[in-house]
């Protein structure tokens, strides 16, 4: 069978008095995803996260040759409660 695996991450700062929410995390340091499929997909549980996307200059290679599409810089994308991301 393919292998599949769940990543789960949780804020544990508690959250201002009056606010309620935690306050905002910085997250991982950039990185890439060395992944040999088509992409993955992120649930997310409760809360929101903004994720924050560069395209690799291989995908902006691509795009540029073989479709004639220039892509931004970087793309961020807030998910809420219930929100499936798909990249």
């Amino acid at each position: 069978a393919d292998p599949y695996w769940i990543f789960v991450g949780r804020n544990n700062v508690p959250a201002g008095k009056g606010k309620g929410e935690a306050p905002i995390l910085k997250g991982r340091t950039e990185h890439t995803d060395n992944i040999q499929h088509d992409g993955t997909f992120h649930y997310q549980w409760s809360g929101r996260k903004t994720w924050k996307i560069r395209p690799t200059e291989e995908l902006r290679s691509l795009c540029d040759e073989k479709w004639d599409m220039a892509l931004k810089e970087s793309y961020a994308y807030t998910v809420e409660e219930g929100d499936i991301f798909v990249i």
